[in-house]
């Protein structure tokens, strides 16, 4: 389940993705509500609801959801998905980037995983567009390295 300290931001979109709630009615059909039933008519409509939001908020949905998208291809070059087996497992040559890079912030839940803020890229494009991020940022105090927070200037 998608919970508050999961940093979905309070004015995200799709907060309700639903109607607004209304006590009484299905929040996202509007049916009404029977018995013990507090938002949802039917386990389908509180099961779409999850979906929905998981799509635009869990790192692994919306992974899946943009390279749908962007039909196994990256968007810069066209490169079609390639699955190849490595370390006893499946890889792709493909990856999904954050437009609006995380930084070493990891890949929890939130809504920095919105499907507009991810595009499908091939190996070679994801270490160009991922140098040009890191690029943005300002050295550290001591003017050795990248710095991890970002300017307001940027």
């Amino acid at each position: 389940m998608i919970r508050r300290r999961d940093a979905i931001k309070p004015d995200c979109p799709l907060l309700p993705v639903l109607r607004p709630h209304v006590d009484g009615e299905c929040d996202r059909c509007g049916k009404a509500l029977t018995g013990r039933q507090r938002r949802w008519c039917s386990g389908k409509c509180g099961a779409w609801a999850y979906n929905e939001m998981a799509k635009h908020h869990d790192w692994a949905e919306a992974r899946r959801h943009a390279l749908e998208r962007d039909g196994h291809k990256c968007v810069r070059c066209g490169e079609p998905e390639k699955i190849y087996s490595h370390a006893g497992g499946r890889c792709s040559n493909l990856s999904v980037n954050h437009i609006e890079p995380r930084f070493g912030r990891g890949y929890g839940r939130g809504c920095h995983n919105h499907l507009e803020n991810l595009e499908t890229l091939c190996h070679p494009c994801h270490v160009i567009e991922t140098r040009r991020q890191r690029a943005r940022l300002p050295l550290d105090a001591e003017g050795t390295g990248l710095c991890k927070r970002r300017t307001s200037a940027a």
